[in-house]
């Protein structure tokens, strides 16, 4: 009691503490009642601290963590978002981190959905891409010599899928009797399944046509009116078809808008041109022009594709068909496997790291006979 009527006194007249010890006493018990103060505060501020900002933060932080880290979450969202919303009426900043984190998920949710979207429509593509693959493979000619029995010619083809798409590019080579081989390469306008299904149909009809006994230039025109019938998809296809007279070396040819091939004889290459006709599928009772050359032994006739020509590089340059030519020339007295083999090279040298866009269809004829 006297050291309470001492502070009281002491703050009411200081000039009434005479004895020294006495004064530093109140001294003393103001610093620890300002120390007591202090620290009942600080608890306090702390408690607060803990309740609306700390375990609030943890609480959201161990939800994100179960959200992240778990799967199962990340399917159940619902759950989650219900957890947050705990928060998100907070007034202050842990009512907007938690608002932050609900339209985080809502979003994230929302993305992912379009995610698996995608992701399951590019699985579909690169499935039926690759099944157009496999049509395209199965029903090329793959077996080489194709001919063995055959001394007076030989052919040789090969078709390069390219990684994205296929099914567009197709080459043919048969016997229509024992003195008349006939050779066809073609692209079709689309890719995947209905290019290799219609490519497939193309491949049909013009053989059949030619087995029938009809002249090229009748083949491309009942195969062209046939495959008008029903073309829903306006689908069409470019065709280069020649028929080779085996005893003579005579051969007649004809073109639906395809490129024109090489021809290398015992001089030079040059391009076997002439009037290109319509695409096939595109317009009804279109007439196509029959042409005719006769080929010596040691002739040889490069067919091919777009794909060939316009192998880009990573200067947007074009392979082209001087390069083309060039390389024909260089390799024309190896054997047509080899020659083959050898364009491919060059063309995969001039794309470098560049991926093939397009397919890569080439057939070379060898006439032989003396």
């Amino acid at each position: 009691m006297a050291i309470l009527t001492g502070i009281v006194a002491f703050y009411t007249d200081p000039t009434s503490i005479s004895n020294t010890s006495e004064f530093w006493g109140i001294i003393y018990i103001n610093i620890s009642v300002v120390l007591i103060i202090f620290y009942i505060m600080s608890v306090l501020f702390l408690w607060y601290i803990e309740k609306n900002i700390t375990t609030p933060i943890e609480s959201i932080s161990e939800i994100t963590d179960d959200y992240t880290n778990d799967d199962d979450n990340i399917e159940n969202s619902e759950k989650i978002i219900s957890e947050i919303k705990n928060f998100t009426e907070d007034k202050g900043e842990i009512g907007i981190l938690a608002n932050s984190l609900e339209k985080m998920i809502i979003n994230l949710e929302n993305y992912m959905e379009k995610l698996r979207k995608v992701t399951s429509e590019k699985e579909r593509i690169n499935t039926e891409l690759d099944i157009a693959k496999k049509i395209q493979e199965s029903i090329l000619p793959n077996k080489f010599p194709a001919f063995p029995n055959k001394v007076e010619f030989d052919v040789y083809a090969m078709s390069k899928s390219a990684e994205k798409v296929g099914g567009g590019d197709f080459y043919d080579f048969f016997l229509i009797d024992e003195n008349h081989l006939a050779i066809v390469i073609a692209d079709v306008s689309d890719k995947g399944i209905p290019a290799a299904l219609f490519m497939m149909i193309a491949k049909t009809l013009i053989k059949s046509n030619l087995l029938n006994e009809n002249t090229p230039d009748e083949a491309f025109f009942n195969a062209n009116n046939q495959l008008c019938e029903d073309n829903d998809q306006n689908m069409f296809v470019t065709a280069w078809m020649g028929v080779l007279e085996i005893d003579t070396g005579k051969f007649t040819f004809v073109n639906a808008g395809h490129n024109p091939p090489i021809l290398k004889d015992n001089e030079k290459s040059v391009w076997l041109k002439s009037s290109p006709g319509f695409v096939l599928g595109g317009i009804k009772d279109i007439k196509y022009l029959q042409n005719k050359i006769t080929l010596k032994p040691g002739d040889r006739l490069l067919l091919y594709t777009d794909g060939v020509t316009e192998a880009i590089n990573n200067k947007e340059e074009f392979f082209g068909e001087k390069r083309l030519i060039e390389t024909f020339d260089k390799k024309g007295d190896s054997q047509i496997k080899e020659v083959l083999d050898s364009i491919k090279d060059d063309i995969d040298l001039f794309a470098g790291d560049i991926d093939q866009f397009d397919d890569i269809t080439m057939l070379i004829l060898e006439y032989k006979k003396e």
